[in-house]
């Protein structure tokens, strides 16, 4: 079951869906068409999202949460930098819910969160700013489609 390995059966059965990118030491990675996700993450997300909109939905979300990675590492980046980026997260997230529904988005949100924080590195960002926005008492939202680009 899901909990017969604890932390270190849960680890073990982590298959990382955009390995390529392991060796690249730097947070954001290759992004070559700019769109602000990296490459292979952009790859993965329409391998798994073919429909336009939908995929403009999880690209969308992989840039606001990349962009929260990248304030979340940087030691200059303030508590209220992460937290405004982090609402712009959250309202993102809510367009994902209302494009796809609460079961589509939840499997897509997994996914997504596995392949952004694939590498130690990442996973150390994530945690960082995760520290810098403890104690923060965040707003209910919505879905802010201006956010959401291809």
């Amino acid at each position: 079951g899901a909990h017969d390995g604890g932390a270190a059966g849960a680890a073990a059965e982590f298959v990382d869906p955009v390995s390529s990118s392991q060796a690249d030491k730097s947070t954001f990675g290759v992004d070559a068409d700019g769109n602000g996700v990296r490459d292979e993450l952009d790859d993965y997300l329409k391998s798994l999202f073919q429909d336009p909109s939908e995929h403009a939905l999880l690209t969308s979300l992989a840039r606001e949460e990349t962009r929260l990675l990248l304030l979340r590492e940087d030691p200059q980046s303030s508590p209220s930098q992460v937290r405004e980026q982090a609402l712009r997260s959250i309202a993102v997230h809510h367009c994902v819910v209302d494009g796809l529904g609460a079961e589509r988005a939840r499997i897509a949100l997994t996914e997504l969160q596995s392949a952004l924080v694939n590498s130690q590195l990442r996973f150390g960002a994530w945690l960082a700013a995760e520290r810098k926005l403890n104690g923060s008492i965040l707003p209910s939202m919505a879905c802010d489609s201006g956010l959401v680009q291809p």
